[in-house]
């Protein structure tokens, strides 16, 4: 992909989801946004991902009814007893992985949706995403028909007009790429909650989220994003940024909106997230680099005493 007037070259490796700046034909590994905002903290994992391997011990371990006592775990040898908690501990990454599968194909059945809009309907309706009835028949898991129905209830209610979907976005100032998921001119709803400002037609940014939760990162992650874009197509501004956390068990949307003044303090907290990362990274690297050096003086002694 070209930027900048075909100046500057990115690669993207999507099973890897790993950027890369071509100069002088060799790549130059570059990061993504969500890879800087790892330096977050995320206190809420811990907990929950034990209590994830508690719900799945509980439903993996043997049990046995005794008349007029209730439920006793059953007699298990320690071995097998060993093979149950290490079977458990793998259940937050198995949870992990099945709602990242959820989350990948929603977006992917959007995404199409919104670019058979863009082929199929007329020049006054480019970008209204109209779709037949039963298209649900086609998806089999009910969790991927909740998040898009959620994501079409959205686009009505607000009267959203596409003007792109999954486009990267490269900032040459700041040396970070990324995928923004649409942008679209998006109206205001009755809900003054939602939309405090009777306004029409309004550039934004549109972010979708399948998660159970919804997390203060999003709207760094999403300034990222909306700076990229601004840098290279001046003439493109963004006014809002919308989040849309769309239920995966319900089928209902939450949305999250950040407009003009929300931008400044979520991009600089984005800058300070970027700062920290490189400079760890640069600490990574002289770790791992003393770690080669060392394993190479530990050979040689090696050597030398057998000699």
């Amino acid at each position: 992909m070209k930027f900048y007037n075909d100046t500057v070259e990115i690669v993207y490796d999507e099973k890897k989801h790993k950027y890369a700046r071509l100069v002088d034909g060799k790549k130059v590994i570059i990061p993504s946004v969500t890879t800087i905002l790892k330096v977050l903290n995320k206190p809420a994992l811990v907990p929950w991902a034990a209590k994830m391997v508690a719900e799945k011990m509980l439903r993996i371990m043997p049990r046995e009814e005794v008349k007029d006592c209730g439920l006793f775990a059953g007699p298990v040898l320690w071995e097998s007893f060993e093979k149950i908690v290490m079977e458990a501990k793998s259940a937050p990454r198995d949870i992990l992985v099945d709602a990242a599968d959820v989350g990948k194909e929603a977006h992917k059945i959007i995404e199409t949706m919104i670019n058979a809009s863009f082929q199929a309907l007329l020049a006054t309706d480019i970008g209204i995403v109209n779709v037949k009835d039963g298209w649900q028949k086609q998806i089999k898991d009910s969790r991927v028909v909740n998040c898009v129905t959620a994501a079409l209830d959205w686009m009505k209610l607000h009267k959203v007009v596409w003007q792109s979907t999954e486009s990267v976005v490269y900032s040459k100032i700041y040396d970070y790429a990324g995928i923004i998921d649409g942008r679209a001119l998006v109206s205001s709803c009755e809900d003054k909650t939602c939309c405090p400002e009777t306004e029409k037609d309004v550039p934004s940014l549109i972010d979708w989220k399948s998660s159970n939760g919804f997390y203060a990162e999003y709207f760094l992650q999403t300034a990222a994003y909306q700076f990229a874009h601004e840098e290279e197509n001046d003439q493109q501004l963004i006014a809002d940024r919308w989040i849309l956390r769309l239920g995966k068990e319900d089928g209902e949307f939450e949305p999250w909106r950040a407009g003009p003044r929300e931008f400044m303090p979520d991009f600089t907290a984005f800058e300070k997230c970027l700062e920290l990362s490189r400079a760890f990274k640069l600490i990574e690297d002289r770790v791992a680099e003393t770690k080669k050096k060392l394993k190479k003086i530990a050979a040689k002694d090696w050597l030398d005493l057998e000699e």
